[in-house]
C-alpha cells in the first residue's frame, strides 16, 4: 500500500477540482484572513473538503456540492447538525425511477442520531444547459419528472447552470436555509444499539 505525504492526497483531490471551485476556495481563504467567516479555513482545509464525490457529474454540480461544504461549514457548532447533501441519489416515483443531482432527506439523518422535528425530501437540481431543456420533449419529461417526485412527498429546487455558476454561495445558502426552515428544530437522540 503505498504511503502518501502531508497534503499529497489534498493536492490530488485539489487539482481534480474545476476552475471555479478552486477561485471559490481561495475567496473562502480570504474572507477567513479577514474575519468575515464564522468558521477558520484552515478547519475547512483539514476537513478533506477537496474531496468531491465522483457522483457529482457535471462541473457545475461539482461547484453546487463544493460551495454547499462551505456553507455547511459555516454553520457548524450551531444548534442544527451538518445538513449532508447525498449527490446521484436513486428515487422511485410514481412507477418512474429518476436520479437526484442531490437529495437531502431527514430519514437520512437518524443513523446519526439526528432528528428533526418535521420531516423533509428535498431534490436539488443544478440544470446546466449541456444536461436540461433542449427540447420541448425534454421540458416535457422535466415537467413529468417534478409532477411525479411532488406527488412522491418530494420538495423540489432548481437552479440554472449560469446562477450556480455566478453565484454559488448564494444558490448554497438557500438550500441551506430551505432545509432549516421546512424541518423546524433538531434534537440528538442516542439511537441505541
Amino acid at each position: 500500500m503505498k504511503r502518501h505525504r502531508d497534503g499529497e492526497l489534498d493536492l490530488f483531490y485539489f487539482n481534480q477540482m474545476p476552475d471555479r471551485c478552486k477561485e471559490l476556495f481561495f475567496w473562502y481563504l480570504g474572507e477567513s484572513a479577514l474575519g468575515r467567516t464564522n468558521n477558520d479555513a484552515g478547519g475547512f482545509y483539514l476537513m478533506s473538503s477537496f474531496y468531491i464525490p465522483a457522483e457529482c457529474n457535471s462541473p457545475i454540480e461539482k461547484l453546487f456540492y463544493f460551495a454547499y461544504s462551505i456553507v455547511d461549514f459555516e454553520h457548524e457548532g450551531g444548534n442544527d447538525p451538518s445538513f449532508y447533501l447525498v449527490p446521484q441519489n436513486e428515487i422511485h416515483a410514481n412507477g418512474k425511477t429518476y436520479y437526484a443531482d442531490f437529495l437531502f432527506d431527514t430519514t437520512n439523518m437518524l443513523e446519526d442520531g439526528n432528528i428533526s422535528e418535521y420531516p423533509l425530501k428535498l431534490v436539488i437540481e443544478c440544470d446546466g444547459h449541456e444536461f436540461h431543456e433542449k427540447t420541448k420533449e425534454q421540458v416535457k419529461r422535466g415537467n413529468e419528472r417534478d409532477y411525479n417526485l411532488k406527488v412522491a412527498g418530494y420538495d423540489i429546487l432548481h437552479f440554472s447552470g449560469s446562477e450556480i455558476y455566478n453565484k454559488p454561495m448564494q444558490c448554497a445558502s438557500r438550500v441551506y436555509e430551505y432545509i432549516k426552515s421546512k424541518t423546524g428544530k433538531w434534537k440528538h437522540s442516542d439511537m441505541g444499539d
